[in-house]
């Protein structure tokens, strides 16, 4: 029997031409496909499989058996052509539960100001940390460039430039050389001018341990010597005992006038 028809599909009950409305996923706007009294299931799947073509090729289907009711029940290209129950509903070429969901669009990460503030908050902890890191290093080393400006440099000028009583008043590498060594000339060391200032340089060095000693000796007995005069002179600018004591009985007996 015949189900209902629309007006708009143009189609004549009596001429035994049902229709059936398909789609991939049970989407309300199917294709209608033409059912007739003589179609066969065979023809049903190849009518189908023009219309789906790219649907059944994604789901690497060979060929088209039934169809899925709108509750999810699959029913045989047969049943279709056999009875109009399904005339009119919402039919799907694959269930609605293999339906790809739809992508959602992620928001940028710099959208997000907690990840922003983050961000900017790791990058003044990062330079914060290597300024405080600068800052400390120059601190731990201002002591060592307060010695070598102001003690091991003067001593490197005495002992390079100055008299021969502990100098070698400015002569140059292949002569000091050839003085201190007493092997070769200066023609000689001035070829091998590295070896010579390595040399120069030990013996730079054993001057430098013989002299700091004696300077940090002295500048702390230096030191010692003004915090003692300091601390006496301090001790002199105090109110003599005696001065004091006049003082106190002064005012003692200018309260007993008053009373």
């Amino acid at each position: 029997m015949p189900g209902k028809r629309n007006k708009d599909d143009g189609l004549d009950p009596s001429e035994g031409v049902r229709c059936i409305k398909v789609s991939v996923y049970g989407s309300k706007n199917g294709l209608r496909v033409l059912v007739g009294e003589s179609t066969t299931s065979d023809e049903l799947s190849l009518c189908l499989g023009q219309l789906f073509a790219k649907e059944i090729s994604k789901q690497s289907l060979d060929s088209i058996h039934g169809l899925f009711s709108p509750e999810g029940t699959f029913v045989p290209l047969s049943t279709f052509i056999a009875t109009d129950s399904y005339d009119e509903q919402d039919l799907s070429l694959l269930p609605s539960s293999l339906q790809p969901k739809p992508k959602v669009s992620k928001a940028p990460i710099w959208n997000d100001p907690y990840i922003v503030l983050g961000g900017l908050f790791a990058f003044v902890a990062a330079y914060g940390i290597g300024l405080l890191d600068r800052v400390i290093s120059f601190v731990v080393m201002v002591p060592f460039h307060f010695v070598e400006v102001v003690i091991e440099a003067p001593i490197k000028q005495i002992y390079r430039y100055g008299p021969s009583l502990f100098g070698w008043e400015g002569l140059s590498y292949p002569q000091i050389c050839a003085r201190i060594t007493y092997h070769g000339d200066e023609a000689f060391w001035a070829k091998n001018l590295h070896e010579c200032k390595k040399i120069f340089a030990s013996k730079e060095g054993a001057v430098l341990n013989v002299c700091k000693p004696v300077i940090y000796i002295v500048l702390f007995l230096s030191t010692l010597s003004i915090t003692h005069s300091f601390v006496k002179a301090s001790a002199k600018s105090k109110p003599d005992p005696d001065m004091v004591a006049t003082f106190k009985a002064f005012r003692t007996l200018s309260k007993q006038m008053k009373k």
